[in-house]
């Protein structure tokens, strides 16, 4: 099973959303959010982590450029009538950050505003993912702070509800001073 790739891309089919990335000389065809054809073209280099879906009649990659991304991407797909077309259309219209956000809010209106996302799925996707276990990540600097804070044993609701709090523009050893001090006192 695949799980990332690191290559240049040879092909940007921007209709079909998929970039055709090339690794020692071989091309995969990879299927990704809207957002990536913004910032990548033709002769760059991209690192995607993936999501292989292997089916009888089906052999896909979905590529996301953080861990972050993708990890939404497979909790949205876990729930029954929602696949990795509508959880691609999820990704391409909100970021992971805004997904999570509206989920835990359920705030069905936000959901039902992309395609493919009617009435129906955006309630099953607030009622079986009200609590996601994913903390959105924004930057390197956040996603530090989110590892010490696994690592020292910590929840991922706590560690959602102090990352949104602490000053992002301030160093990480500060930031992490402050999300400490925040979960000390409660």
């Amino acid at each position: 099973m695949l799980a990332y790739l690191s290559g240049v891309i040879q092909i940007v089919q921007l209709d079909k959303k998929y970039l055709v990335v090339v690794v020692n000389q071989l091309g995969y065809k990879v299927f990704v959010p809207a957002n990536l054809f913004e910032q990548y073209s033709v002769g760059n280099t991209v690192e995607l982590y993936l999501h292989e879906v292997v089916r009888e009649d089906v052999n896909d990659l979905y590529g996301f450029l953080t861990q972050t991304d993708l990890d939404v991407f497979e909790q949205l797909i876990s729930v029954s009538g929602v696949g990795p077309k509508v959880g691609l259309a999820l990704l391409s219209a909100l970021s992971a950050n805004a997904i999570v956000q509206a989920i835990s809010q359920g705030d069905r209106t936000l959901l039902t505003q992309v395609s493919g996302v009617g009435k129906k799925i955006a309630d099953r996707l607030i009622v079986e993912l009200k609590t996601m276990d994913i903390v959105p990540v924004q930057d390197s600097s956040t996603q530090e702070i989110v590892a010490a804070l696994q690592q020292l044993g910590y929840s991922t609701n706590e560690i959602r509800t102090v990352v949104q709090q602490i000053d992002r523009a301030s160093e990480i050893e500060q930031q992490l001073k402050q999300a400490l001090a925040l979960l000390s006192h409660g």
